[in-house]
This record gives C-alpha cells, sequence and structure tokens, in this order.
C-alpha cells in the first residue's frame, strides 16, 4: 500500500479539511486564560465532543543582542512548573500597547533595563494552536 493512501482520512487532494463546530461555549473566561468547549464533526463524520481549546491573549518574546553579541534573558519563577526559568523577555500584548513592538520594548525594559530602537517583528507562532 502506497505510504500517502495511509493519511487520507478527513483529506482532499492532499488537503486537510476543517472540522464542522455544532455547537462552543466558554466554560471560563478571565484576562489571563479563556477554556472554551466546542462540539465538533470531523471531516470523516466522526462526533467530537466535547473538544476543549485554550486561548490566551497575544504575547512578545524578545530577542535581545547587546552590542557585546550577548543574548539578554531573564529568570523568572513559574508556578505552572513550580521551577525557577531563564528564558526570553516577554510577556501579554496590553490592550493599551499601540502595537507589537511597542509591547515588546515595554517587556524589554521592565524586565531587564536594556532599551532599543531596532525592535522588529521576526516571526509568528501559535502555543495553543487557537486563534
Amino acid at each position: 500500500m502506497p505510504l500517502a493512501s495511509v493519511y487520507t482520512h478527513g483529506m482532499t487532494k492532499n488537503r486537510l479539511l476543517p472540522w464542522r463546530v455544532k455547537a462552543s461555549r466558554h466554560i471560563h473566561k478571565d484576562r489571563w486564560i479563556s477554556v472554551r468547549a466546542d462540539d465538533c464533526v470531523t471531516a470523516d463524520g466522526v462526533d467530537v465532543a466535547p473538544f476543549y481549546v485554550l486561548e490566551y491573549p497575544d504575547v512578545v518574546l524578545v530577542l535581545a543582542i547587546t552590542a557585546n553579541d550577548q543574548v539578554v534573558l531573564v529568570r523568572q519563577y513559574r508556578h505552572g512548573l513550580g521551577e525557577v526559568t531563564t528564558e526570553f523577555p516577554g510577556g501579554i500584548i496590553d490592550p493599551s500597547d499601540p502595537d507589537p513592538i511597542a509591547a515588546a520594548a515595554r517587556e524589554l525594559a521592565d524586565e531587564t533595563g536594556y532599551f532599543s530602537d531596532d525592535l522588529r517583528i521576526v516571526g509568528q507562532l501559535s502555543a495553543g494552536a487557537a486563534k
């Protein structure tokens, strides 16, 4: 059997098809997180209910490199892990931030004391695969 035929469920001409949402309700919603329960039907007609979706506010992460080619990192306690981690500076894009660059500049300054007039967006990712 050709390998391609194994992975064809829910696909048309090698394109994955989205699930249809029959119903959706928020289980919990506050400024930090939203939990949504969707009742879905897959492209193959299989009911998936509930399918839980975690929705988070948009965030920025800053890869800051000093004039001496050193990467700026922060150490923070992360309660969900119960550990202190070393990570890039960053945080939630506040409603008062005019754009992600302004949020990045604010977070960089707040968390590290560093400032930059040369910030730019280099990529985008989705942590929870939700819009």
